[in-house]
């Protein structure tokens, strides 16, 4: 094994370590009794002397003798378990794969990104949990001890099992059908599966980490253009308002001031493992995007001003060209050949002219039709604000109950804030009605922001070759796109269709 492989490895473990509880002293003795009594029945009986579990155990004994090791700290426990996964390492080649796939789902950035990509279940473009902070649960859990070594289905029940029952709690369903074998996905008698198919599993793992690493080096290229730069002050206080961490405003402006970019204030506060603050990673993201559609409007708002100029231009050359047009005719007969070239001088200028209106009346329809879009989604976020507050500040005033309604044919009830109490001195009624009428609001924005029933634009061509070109996807992945999304679903969709949620 190459040093970078080997470094790389027991990177892996100590990551790994980190994130588990060490064995107890009285756990580890315990461990080391009981190893020390198989290792010794193992000689007595001369049993397989060729087996690498037995052989492996034995080699483990050699330098962990329970009555000269110290575990008086934290530190030396871990170090015992470490030393288990640099024996497992050695032998079972499933071992540290397993291990990497546990380190992501303890990485809830990077859970994050993989969710945002439909690896995971929850993904961003599933409404019902749009709002939520979606944690991996510590359950199950990897358990290091001595007998994993000499032990396949100790092994297999303290590890494998383990990480195999997080992927399929957390992974997309059809993404573990396409990579692994039923029998991995299935409850019953899966150790006797593992134990003839356990290099298929290797291969299943290091695809998936393929995957994931993949995606996660395609999100980091993607953040460094966002992240580049640092978001103004006052743009970073109202995010802090906006998540309700006023007391926290001093940690926060310290964090931001002693970083240099977005991508440094979002690892610090990431850092901090403090769940309350992620909502300001997410606010800090709305914000990009909407300073991003900003600069696009302003772009597109500087080139029309350039048409606009350069217009103007023509129109003083073609001015021109009509003063000399005038003192040649007074001299048609030498100047005709000239006159000519002028006239057709103009022709040119007239159907630049022509072009240059044409672009402009795109690019007004494209500056029109994106602003309705950014003041829907401003409306809805000053909405979403409002009412938040609203519910904070007036709580003693509200009270929540249930309200039915008629969707889709069908009486549901829905959560629904009533007012009880005069606020401000606006009657109960009145605020009521304001507050019923705000939620109706946010739903027509929430119909422009998706496009629901508004016809496709004329200056959006192919939307299928528009997405595909957005996504830049590699050749290869071109055709696979190609070949799987075939002629009659692209056919199906419809530009105006209110958005599908995406059922998993």
């Amino acid at each position: 094994m190459n040093k970078e492989k080997e470094d790389k490895d027991i990177k892996v473990i100590d990551a790994a370590l980190e994130h588990l509880e060490p064995s107890t002293e009285k756990e580890i003795l315990e461990d080391l009794k009981k190893a020390e009594k198989r290792n010794e029945k193992n000689k007595k009986e001369k049993k397989d002397k060729k087996n690498k579990n037995n052989i492996n155990l034995g080699n483990f004994l050699k330098n962990h003798n329970k009555s000269k090791i110290k575990l008086d700290s934290k530190e030396s426990r871990i170090a015992f378990d470490k030393d288990i996964c640099m024996i497992l390492k050695s032998f079972r080649e499933d071992f540290i794969p397993l291990l990497e796939i546990y380190n992501f789902f303890k990485n809830q950035g990077q859970c994050d990104v993989l969710r945002n990509h439909f690896f995971l279940k929850g993904n961003a473009e599933d409404e019902s949990t749009n709002d939520e902070i979606i944690e991996i649960p510590d359950e199950p859990v990897i358990t290091i001890n001595a007998e994993i070594i000499d032990n396949d289905n100790i092994y297999y029940s303290n590890i494998v099992k383990g990480v195999l029952n997080m992927m399929i709690a957390n992974f997309d369903k059809d993404y573990m059908k396409h990579h692994f074998k039923s029998g991995f996905l299935m409850e019953f008698n899966r150790y006797t599966y593992y134990q003839s198919n356990s290099n298929e599993l290797k291969k299943s793992l290091d695809n998936v980490i393929e995957d994931i690493n993949r995606i996660l080096d395609k999100d980091k290229l993607d953040k460094k253009k966002l992240f580049g730069t640092k978001i103004q002050k006052k743009d970073f206080i109202s995010i802090i308002e906006k998540a309700c961490l006023e007391d926290d405003e001093a940690l926060l402006i310290q964090i931001y001031e002693e970083s240099n970019s977005n991508d440094n204030i979002i690892s610090k506060i990431k850092d901090l493992k403090i769940k309350k603050y992620t909502r300001i990673i997410t606010y800090i993201n709305e914000c990009l995007e909407i300073n991003e559609l900003k600069k696009l409007i302003n772009n597109q708002s500087v080139k029309i001003e350039e048409q606009n100029v350069k217009i103007e231009e023509q129109n003083v050359k073609i001015e021109e060209q009509h003063v000399q047009i005038e003192k040649l005719n007074k001299d048609k007969n030498a100047q005709s050949a000239q006159l000519l070239k002028l006239n057709e001088k103009i022709n040119e200028l007239n159907k630049q002219r022509e072009n240059q209106d044409d672009n402009i009346e795109q690019l007004n329809k494209k500056v029109g039709y994106m602003e309705i879009i950014l003041n829907a989604l401003i409306s809805r976020k000053v909405i979403n604000h409002s009412i938040n507050k609203f519910l904070s500040k007036y709580k003693d005033s509200l009270k929540k109950t249930k309200k039915q309604i008629k969707k889709d044919g069908k009486i549901i009830e829905i959560p629904y804030i009533e007012v009880i109490k005069d606020i401000n001195g606006v009657p109960s009624k009145d605020c009521q009605n304001l507050i019923d009428l705000l939620f109706l609001k946010k739903d027509d924005c929430n119909d422009c922001v998706h496009f629901n029933e508004i016809d496709k634009p004329s200056f959006v061509g192919d939307i299928w070759e528009t997405v595909i070109n957005f996504l830049k996807l590699t050749e290869k992945e071109k055709d696979i796109f190609n070949k799987i999304i075939t002629d009659d679903i692209k056919k199906s969709f419809k530009f105006s269709q209110k958005d599908i949620r995406i059922e998993l």
